[in-house]
Parts: C-alpha cells; structure tokens; sequence
C-alpha cells in the first residue's frame, strides 16, 4: 500500500514537472517565431514595410518574462505531459511491474 502512495506522488511531482516543461517548450516556441519574424524584417529591410510591421504587431504582443506566460497549476493541467510518449511508457512499466513482480 505504501509503493502506491509514494508511485502516486512521485506521478503527481513527475505530472507537474512535465507541465512545466510543456509551459516552458511552448514559450520558446513563441520567442523563436518574433525572432524569426526579427530576422525577416532585417533581411528585407525597407524593400519590404510589410515584414517590420509584422514583427512590431508580434513583439507588442509578446508576453515577456518567464513566469508571466506559464499560469497556474491545476489537477487537470495533467493532462498536457511532455514527452507524454515517455511518460506513458515509464507509467506502464511501473503498473506492470507492481502487476507482475515475479518477471523483475
């Protein structure tokens, strides 16, 4: 009873963790789009109005900072895992393994 309790938690600690990393993965996301929209706008300089003007609408509407974009956390925010493939697999794992000891 007690391997479950502890499965449990470290699964809660494991959840929020991958949450966080999804939250952080999604928000470079975002800096990597202004930046690129950056670059275009330098590349293109004044042939093209249209690529600055783009990447001032972007930048305007950037969250900046790190904390500013993640939220808060919630019991369903267990649902957004990443690398959920991973995270799925190690969980199987465990619940077979607490299923089947014998084949450890």
């Amino acid at each position: 009873m007690l391997a479950i309790i502890i499965t449990f938690l470290i699964a809660l600690i494991d959840g929020y963790h991958s949450w966080l990393y999804s939250r952080a993965l999604s928000n470079a996301h975002n800096i990597e789009q202004v930046l690129s929209l950056y670059y275009a706008s330098l590349a293109r300089g004044d042939d093209d109005p249209q690529a600055r003007r783009e990447f001032e609408v972007a930048i305007l509407a950037h969250r900046f900072g790190r904390i500013s974009g993640i939220g808060k956390f919630h019991l369903k925010s267990l649902r957004e895992p990443r690398p959920r493939l991973v995270i799925l697999c190690l969980y199987v794992t465990l619940w077979f393994a607490r299923l089947h000891p014998e084949c450890l």
